[in-house]
């Protein structure tokens, strides 16, 4: 995620772990484009806040091998595909 911030790259993230949220917003608050309120929120995976299209590229980091099942999975990826622009990037 640091490259991305200090590339000046619009950053969003979740995280269903307030502590994660808060030292991102920490971290975050330091550039200029970005709105850490905004930008960062606690939310699963699988209801991500945000609209459909909305991203060119998504990075899932260390998050779909915590699945509970197979339909989680889905979830998590269906998601992810839900914000994701037609002919973005999804990186895992």
């Amino acid at each position: 995620m640091l490259y991305f911030l200090r590339s000046g790259a619009r950053v969003y993230g979740v995280d269903q772990n307030p502590e994660a949220i808060a030292q991102l917003k920490n971290l975050a608050g330091e550039f200029p484009r970005i709105n850490p309120e905004e930008n960062f929120r606690i939310a699963p995976v699988e209801q991500l806040p945000f609209e459909n299209e909305s991203f060119d590229l998504v990075v899932s980091a260390a998050v779909v091998h915590f699945a509970e099942n197979q339909g989680h999975f889905e979830a998590m990826l269906n998601s992810m595909w839900r914000v994701l622009k037609p002919g973005g990037y999804l990186a895992d």
